[in-house]
């Protein structure tokens, strides 16, 4: 059983989790390449994907929504958010690639 201080810990060192990944996603570009990762992949199908799910999964995946609609969109975009901006690097990096956007050779 999860006591309520360790509840807590738990939260806090998420939100420590949090901050890192949008301190280190959201960080001014130095190249090209970069800023396509950053402005397509992580601002827009991480950021988009995070919302759309969060919003979307408790009305189609009803047995998650044992908290009522409102906790689990919550829960759900709380624990979701540095995981899908990190999906949104990955697939940014991904359509970069297929692209062949390179980084500047500087």
């Amino acid at each position: 059983m999860v006591t309520p201080t360790t509840g807590i810990a738990l939260a806090v060192c998420w939100v420590a989790f949090d901050a890192l990944t949008v301190h280190r996603l959201f960080r001014s570009p130095v190249n090209e390449r970069e800023r396509f990762v950053l402005r397509l992949g992580v601002k827009g199908w991480g950021i988009g994907t995070w919302l759309v799910f969060s919003a979307i999964a408790p009305i189609l995946i009803p047995d998650i929504a044992a908290a009522g609609y409102g906790w689990t969109v919550v829960g759900l975009a709380f624990f979701g958010f540095p995981l899908w901006l990190s999906g949104g690097w990955c697939v940014g990096r991904a359509w970069a690639a297929m692209l062949g956007i390179r980084p500047d050779q500087t």
